[in-house]
């Protein structure tokens, strides 16, 4: 007997194979699916034989359900194409009815298949997984890389499995897009199936502005210029506006702009393809400009709490509405010629005479003049050998100090007749001016300025200590002690 393109699988030949031989029996057996292969020698009977032919393999034939009887073969059967045309007798037809002779295998050659039914080829298509939709922020990688790959199984051909993808970009605003990826998984019977994956590039993240500087200060009638910097992770370009308030100023470039009078919150507004916005502000405040003259000039100004604010002539600019103190200096030397502080002028209005301060409303911009007239006469008040004596009368001090004098003014001082300084008492002697001795032992002193005049007290540090220890002798009292003693008074004149 022989036996050929059959399946031996799941029999029940005691302690063999799928093939037990006995009596007489003389079988061949070639291009089969025998389960343990060969069967062994106590399988054959005496008397028996088994010609092992060609093409024989053992291998599950993967049935489609043998246990309830369905022998049809599954895709991936080893028995597919497994057995050979070359059988006499054999059937143009399977138990189907179906063409005996098939391409089970799609290798482009038909061959019968091993068994009763033949494998009508694959007709499962794989089963494919796409990977998540995905929203991603722009700039984004929208490589499988970055966005996953398709996975696909198949139970038939998987061994030639393919998968590849086809994608349908609709582009949004910038960089943004909508990918529509079509994965399609193709094994190797040409069976195919597909599954789609959505990829969203979206811009959400708003651009970075910067406008400089934070703050400006400027005169009125000043251009004020405003620059910005401007990036974005998707729009190469997004466009800058200028705005006060809801007005518009200008776009796409650097704000140069006269404002008006006051204080001005200006907002830079960028927004990218998307509509995404930043925002960004400057405070500019435009000041009244004050400018401070004097005659002669070179004056120092100060406000009220000895600051300097400048020298003259200078502007400066203050926010509207502050109240600006100005301070003249009292005198003024200028090449050897002493000026005296007569007034302030303020938009060419003269002001209070001899009020060397002033206070100046900032409401619009305002000229400030501090006048000076020359001094004809000064008069230098000193004492001696010593400084520090309090000088009453008209031009009051302690020496040594300078006072001014019109031509003509008359003068009267007073000196202190004694002077207790640094544990010595000093006695008045006499004044001097311009060199003369006056009267002596009188403190009071009149002069006519009609020229420069110094007028020097001159002290005596004698005796040594007072007489009675608090520097209050009587000048005569002194006189009729120095007479008494036989002593000249001639203090050490300068």
């Amino acid at each position: 007997m022989e036996m050929a393109n059959c399946i031996f699988w799941d029999n029940e030949a005691s302690n063999c194979s799928g093939i037990y031989v006995s009596g007489s029996a003389s079988l061949a057996v070639t291009y089969s699916d025998v389960e343990g292969g060969q069967p062994a020698p106590e399988c054959v009977t005496v008397g028996s034989t088994v010609d092992w032919g060609p093409g024989n393999i053992d291998c599950d034939p993967r049935f489609a359900d043998a246990g309830s009887g369905e022998y049809h073969l599954s895709c991936g059967s080893c028995c597919i194409d497994a057995g050979t045309n070359d059988t006499p007798s054999l059937p143009p037809t399977d138990l189907d009815g179906n063409d005996r002779i098939v391409d089970g295998d799609f290798d482009d050659v038909a061959t019968v298949d091993m068994g009763a039914y033949e494998f009508q080829g694959d007709t499962t298509p794989p089963e494919i997984t796409c990977p998540e939709d995905v929203t991603l922020e722009c700039p984004a990688c929208t490589t499988p890389e970055c966005t996953g790959w398709a996975t696909a199984t198949d139970a038939c051909c998987g061994e030639n499995l393919t998968i590849t993808y086809v994608d349908d970009v609709v582009p949004g605003c910038c960089e943004t897009k909508t990918i529509t990826r079509t994965w399609t998984a193709t094994d190797g019977c040409g069976l195919s199936s597909s599954c789609v994956q959505i990829i969203k590039v979206v811009d959400t993240t708003p651009p970075e502005c910067d406008a400089a500087p934070d703050e400006i200060a400027a005169c009125e009638g000043t251009a004020v210029t405003l620059t910005y910097s401007v990036t974005d992770n998707c729009d190469p370009d997004p466009e800058c506006c200028w705005y006060e308030g809801d007005q518009l100023l200008v776009c796409g470039s650097p704000l140069v702009h006269t404002f008006e009078l006051g204080k001005h919150t200006i907002t830079l507004r960028c927004t990218d393809d998307c509509g995404n916005t930043c925002e960004d502000t400057v405070t500019v405040t435009i000041g009244a400009e004050l400018a401070v003259t004097s005659d002669p000039p070179g004056v120092e100004i100060t406000d009220d709490q000895q600051v300097v604010q400048g020298v003259t002539p200078y502007s400066a600019c203050y926010e509207p509405g502050k109240t600006v103190r100005l301070c003249a200096q009292d005198r003024k030397e200028v090449d050897d010629v002493w000026y005296r502080f007569r007034r302030w002028e303020i938009d060419g209005v003269s002001q209070e005479e001899r009020l060397t301060c002033i206070a100046v409303e900032m409401d619009k911009a305002h000229a400030a003049k501090a006048v000076y007239e020359i001094v004809p006469w000064t008069l230098s008040v000193e004492s001696f050998p010593i400084a520090g004596a309090g000088i009453t009368g008209d031009k009051p001090g302690t020496t040594n100090y300078v006072e001014w004098c019109w031509d003509g003014e008359v003068v009267n001082l007073l000196a202190p007749p004694t002077m207790p300084i640094e544990g010595r008492c000093y006695h008045f002697m006499y004044w001097m001016v311009d060199g003369q001795i006056g009267q002596k032992n009188s403190v009071a002193l009149r002069l006519e300025m009609d020229s420069n005049k110094t007028a020097i007290a001159v002290y005596d540090p004698w005796p040594p200590g007072d007489l009675d220890g608090n520097c209050t002798v009587n000048v005569l009292d002194l006189i009729k002690v120095r007479n008494n003693l036989g002593k000249k008074c001639s203090p050490c004149a300068p």
